[in-house]
């Protein structure tokens, strides 16, 4: 089951805009911290971090609606 709750959670970050996609896989996958993610990405470190928020409520609630 966990098996299945990772692919499923890897097609809704594909669902995601590109600018989410690439700074949670930066921050989960890489393991970047924002202050490196904003300086691979051009972005600041705010912004780095807002976009991880909304990416994760998005996520999450996608998730919920799913159960």
């Amino acid at each position: 089951e966990r098996s299945e709750s990772g692919v499923e959670l890897l097609r809704l970050v594909g669902d995601l805009p590109d600018n989410q996609q690439d700074v949670i896989r930066l921050r989960f996958q890489g393991g970047l911290s924002y202050k490196d993610i904003a300086s691979v990405t051009g972005l600041s470190v705010t912004n780095v971090g807002y976009l991880i928020h909304t990416a994760i409520a998005t996520l999450r609630g996608k998730l919920k609606s799913e159960d």
